[in-house]
């Protein structure tokens, strides 16, 4: 699940990975709370030890680092790391902002 390095006022650094592209775009084609709303699911993911959840967050973040993410490949994916992680409760908030912004 790539590196976990813990920099700073808790921040985490994810090596060898697509997340931290993917938040990149995020901010940069997107807005703010789609960064906010990925960190949230991330830390969920994680926290669950799910490998399946794993590789559906990183389903939903090579969709998200495309040029054009299609809502629907983006709502597959979501609804797949919802099925796999157990907090999946605390996902629908975040999980609303990224489907509503790749929507808009």
């Amino acid at each position: 699940m790539g590196d976990n390095i813990t920099a700073g006022d808790g921040a985490s650094i994810i090596n060898r990975s697509s997340v931290s592209n993917s938040y990149n775009a995020a901010t940069v084609t997107q807005r703010a709370e789609v960064q906010d709303a990925l960190n949230v699911i991330h830390e969920a993911v994680l926290q669950s030890k799910s490998d399946a959840g794993h590789e559906a967050f990183q389903c939903l973040l090579t969709e998200l680092d495309t040029s054009s993410p299609k809502p629907y490949r983006v709502r597959a994916a979501v609804d797949e790391i919802i099925r796999l992680v157990p907090a999946a409760a605390s996902l629908v908030a975040a999980t609303q902002t990224i489907i509503s912004a790749i929507s808009s």
